[in-house]
């Protein structure tokens, strides 16, 4: 079969925290994707020459923003995709998520001014948390019956109690070195972020055949480490 006759795939990458490890995860399996796709201004990619021998279709890589990632998935428009599951929380979409990575996990936190803790927090009438993860927070305090005023934010979170604008935070903890630096502490861990592969629902049968031989190299690499 010629090239041009083999099924297309399209990958869509994260922007952000997780690209270089990705990008080198996927370099791992046999995908020699560059690194100069990072500094481009070009968000579509063929690399097409390289993937037909591994994965026997032509490949292209789409990179956009993490919250984006599952958006692109869901309507087809990026065959599969790598993200948070935070990010797919908030998105709420119906795709599959056939593979998890073996790196990239974080804590979800709940944070606030050092000093405070979470029993101090519980008893407010109402608190104010700061957040890019609405979702995530409407329904963690809702279930637990508290009554919360969500503050969304785009970045910059930490700011926020710092500056009155809110009472806590909700973030990705990885390291808890920005948390420090301005003058915050995680008062509960409420949950787990991991990065997902995932895949539109409608895929056809030669798109999916392709998938799952990068499940398997993905897997075997996985193993090996």
């Amino acid at each position: 079969m010629s090239e041009s006759n083999l099924p297309r795939l399209r990958l869509a990458l994260p922007k952000g925290r997780l690209t270089e490890r990705t990008l080198d995860f996927l370099r791992g399996v046999g995908l020699p994707i560059e690194a100069e796709i990072t500094r481009s201004r070009r968000l579509l990619h063929d690399i097409s020459a390289a993937t037909v021998e591994p994965l026997g279709c032509r490949l292209e890589v789409l990179l956009i923003k993490n919250t984006d990632v599952p958006v692109y998935v869901e309507h087809g428009v990026a065959d599969i995709g790598v993200v948070g599951t935070d990010a797919l929380y908030e998105a709420d979409v119906e795709v599959y998520r056939p593979w998890t990575f073996p790196y990239g996990s974080c804590d979800i936190a709940l944070a606030a001014p050092a000093g405070v803790d979470a029993g101090t927090l519980r008893r407010r009438p109402w608190l104010r948390v700061a957040t890019k993860y609405k979702r995530y927070a409407r329904d963690h305090f809702a279930g637990r019956g508290v009554s919360a005023e969500i503050i969304p934010l785009s970045g910059s979170v930490e700011l926020a109690p710092t500056l009155g604008l809110a009472d806590a935070i909700l973030d990705l903890v990885e390291t808890g070195q920005t948390l420090r630096e301005n003058g915050l502490e995680v008062v509960e861990v409420v949950g787990r972020t991991e990065v997902k592969l995932i895949a539109n629902r409608a895929l056809s049968t030669p798109a999916a055949e392709a998938v799952e031989r990068l499940i398997l190299r993905l897997s075997g690499a996985a193993e090996g480490r």
